[in-house]
């Protein structure tokens, strides 16, 4: 691609959004007819990754929101003790809490639980949370080692909490799924793994919104931008500066606002998620000029390389979150088991 091939896409880019800001009225009203917003109140809502971070505070603002004392949460993930802890929390404040801890990667354990709470609950939304980002990875593992353990959480992990539970939310012609993506994909952002990770769940998400929306079932997919969570709070500051980070009660405010509104597209906070459509409208060539001023003006490290781990502005220690947001994948048992054999 050449310079009359950006100077074309941009002029596209230009021309694209007048027309469809004269059409905007009319797409605007056959979005609000169509797009279904009438799903019933929750009565049980599962959220994977639920231990700490946005997982957490989804759970605890819906139980603050609950309408009913009919509500009860599903909540999974790798730290027990984290879980008993949220747990407490939400039956304090009146809902039901059934906990259990699972690894997303463990395909058969997780999908057993999901059919057993479905078929004792049955399930209104279905919150695909848990996820992990190089950062927080042990040191020792090499650059294609975590490629793979990222990929192997995010991507399969995710398929693994959602896949099972579509047909069922077919059958019944309502039910929201839900799938945590990120910003990043809109940027090439400096962590391959989880970037890449986060675009393929937006993707899918999308694309299963689609197909999905003449039978009655809903999916929203989440890009939030900066919070302070355990997984933002693995990197190093001083290369990559936080961008408007907000809390995770902000966060988790705006998800639970935008899932009952049945939104295709959950980013927060606003402007953070204007820049990034801007980004994604760059050219090739342009952006390749973009990425030599970014990298030189915030020096990146390098994460194809060992890291190491650190700890900043929030409340969650890395350790609580590597048990929570790292699932083992065969590249961590592998590294451990030659650990064991040293």
């Amino acid at each position: 691609m050449g310079v009359l091939t950006d100077i074309s896409l941009l002029l596209t880019n230009i021309i694209g959004s007048i027309i469809l800001l004269i059409f905007y009225p009319i797409l605007g009203f056959l979005n609000y007819k169509k797009k279904k917003t009438n799903f019933p109140t929750p009565k049980a809502i599962v959220i994977t990754g639920a231990s700490s971070g946005i997982g957490r505070g989804i759970a605890l603002e819906y139980a603050k929101r609950k309408k009913n004392n009919s509500l009860v949460l599903g909540l999974t993930g790798r730290n027990i003790e984290k879980l008993e802890e949220i747990q407490k929390e939400c039956l304090g404040l009146g809902v039901q809490v059934e906990i259990e801890s699972i690894d997303v990667t463990d395909k058969e354990k997780l999908n057993d639980w999901l059919i057993k709470f479905d078929n004792k609950y049955k399930i209104d939304i279905l919150i695909a949370n848990a996820g992990t980002i190089e950062t927080i990875l042990p040191k020792e593992l090499d650059f294609t080692e975590r490629i793979l353990t990222v990929a192997n959480t995010n991507v399969i992990g995710t398929l693994n909490t959602v896949l099972p539970m579509v047909p069922i939310f077919e059958s019944r012609g309502s039910g929201q799924l839900v799938l945590m993506s990120s910003i990043t994909p809109y940027f090439d952002y400096v962590m391959a793994g989880y970037s890449s990770s986060k675009g393929y769940i937006k993707s899918f998400g999308l694309i299963l919104r689609n197909g999905l929306a003449s039978r009655g079932v809903g999916v929203s997919v989440i890009t939030p931008g900066f919070i302070y969570t355990p997984l933002v709070d693995s990197l190093d500051y001083k290369d990559i500066p936080m961008l408007l980070p907000i809390t995770t009660d902000k966060a988790s405010k705006y998800i639970v606002d935008g899932i009952s509104r049945n939104d295709a597209i959950i980013s927060f906070p606003p402007l953070i998620y204007c820049i990034s459509h801007f980004v994604a409208t760059i050219p090739p060539t342009l952006r390749d000029a973009t990425n030599f001023i970014s990298n030189s003006l915030l020096k990146y490290p390098d994460y194809s390389k060992p890291v190491t781990h650190y700890s900043h502005h929030s409340q969650y220690s890395t350790n609580e979150s590597k048990r929570e947001d790292c699932p083992s994948s065969p590249a961590m048992n592998s590294n451990s088991q030659k650990n064991k054999e040293a």
